[in-house]
């Protein structure tokens, strides 16, 4: 049957205990689980943490929850949508960083990553999501799953497969396989304005050349742009995909005049 917020509720209890046990709770840690659903990654995480909080977007689990953790005093049910909860005001105990936990809806993933990431609460993340997801995470420049969101996810935190997890162990059964990763907060400084406007730009095109998608996305002359990429000692044959993070850093210095933050007109 097909769940209303798009959830593969995992059952598998063995899977559940090795997700709680990479994250690596300790005294004092304040964990937030994004989508408990049914609550067997919450089975587990009350019995490790003093501080946990659950955000569930739906109103009958949550309510479900509630009746199943009303006599612990260390877990927090909140029924709200998590892409509009205010996780950034979100605070852990006694000046700690809050390390989350969470089974995540494939629909969502990626926003849900995308809102978290930038944050400066956060220490870790144990996400499990769908396999296709995860290699975007993890990509290296040169590597066909390399993009955008690759790029994002490099500047404010490190990343690193832990395990894959069967269909067989959710209900209902996914068409497809989920992987487990960990994300690392770095704690980077802001980002460049124009930084992330650029690399959007320069992956909407990403079978041309970096030469010919940046001066195409960007209304950019091209001889202007060829120069900018001799300044950087990047090659201007070379495709979106084959530039690492510290090159995007490099040419959004020396384009900003060029790239239009969100929001804003020229």
């Amino acid at each position: 049957m097909r769940q209303p917020h798009g959830q593969n509720f995992l059952t598998d209890r063995f899977m559940a205990a090795r997700i709680v046990e990479a994250a690596d709770i300790g005294p004092g840690d304040t964990v937030l689980e994004i989508g408990p659903g049914r609550g067997i990654l919450t089975e587990e995480l009350v019995k490790v943490s003093s501080n946990l909080t659950c955000i569930e977007i739906d109103s009958e689990l949550a309510l479900k929850l509630r009746a199943k953790f009303q006599n612990l005093s260390n877990v927090k049910i909140i029924n709200q949508d998590f892409l509009k909860f205010d996780f950034a005001s979100l605070e852990g105990s006694s000046g700690k960083k809050i390390k989350i936990v969470a089974n995540l809806p494939y629909n969502v993933a990626t926003a849900i990553v995308e809102k978290v990431i930038p944050c400066n609460n956060w220490e870790s993340a144990v996400l499990m999501v769908q396999k296709e997801a995860a290699l975007r995470v993890l990509a290296a420049p040169g590597a066909g799953e390399y993009g955008y969101f690759s790029v994002f996810c490099s500047y404010y935190c490190e990343s690193r497969k832990l395990f894959n997890v069967d269909p067989g162990a959710f209900y209902p059964k996914p068409k497809v396989d989920s992987t487990v990763i960990k994300l690392t907060n770095i704690f980077p400084p802001a980002a460049p304005p124009g930084l992330f406007e650029l690399v959007k730009s320069a992956f909407s095109q990403r079978r041309k050349t970096i030469l010919n998608s940046i001066s195409s996305s960007l209304s950019c002359p091209k001889q202007e742009v060829a120069l900018i990429l001799e300044r950087s000692a990047i090659n201007p044959s070379l495709r979106p995909e084959r530039l690492n993070l510290s090159e995007y850093k490099s040419l959004t210095l020396l384009l900003g005049k060029y790239i239009i933050p969100k929001g804003k007109t020229a």
